[in-house]
């Protein structure tokens, strides 16, 4: 019995179309494993590329984004500047229209006493 077992163990034959889809099997598999190699490199080459372009156009954006948040500031600056002076301006001027309106108030108040001492002359010589 030990005879029978051990002689099947030694009788494995492989035909030469066997050996023929063992090789196809393994160029297959050879094939597909270079082509996948081949395309992850493009693809990590592509990604790489990609990356690249991100973060030059973060870059741009970036500095974009600086130049305009400075504009801004610059601006506001300009704008709160220029309020100032306006309100400096204003001021200045209202200033000086009021001092003009309490003079022509005092002439006109002057003009109306001078006027109230000549009726009052006239009143009296006119009585007399």
């Amino acid at each position: 019995m030990f005879l029978e077992i051990g002689h099947t163990a030694n009788d494995l034959h492989f035909t030469l179309k066997d050996v023929g889809y063992i090789m196809g099997i393994l160029i297959s598999f050879g094939t597909a494993w270079f082509k996948l190699k081949i395309e992850n490199a493009k693809q990590n080459e592509k990604i790489s590329n990609l990356t690249e372009k991100a973060n030059s156009y973060y870059k741009e954006c970036k500095d974009e984004f600086v130049n305009a948040k400075n504009g801004r500031i610059a601006i506001r600056r300009d704008f709160d500047a220029n309020i100032i002076s306006n309100n400096l301006a204003f001021t200045s001027r209202l200033d000086k229209i009021d001092k003009d309106v309490k003079h022509l108030n005092l002439t006109i108040n002057k003009v109306n006493v001078n006027l109230t001492e000549v009726k009052a002359k006239l009143d009296i010589m006119i009585n007399k």
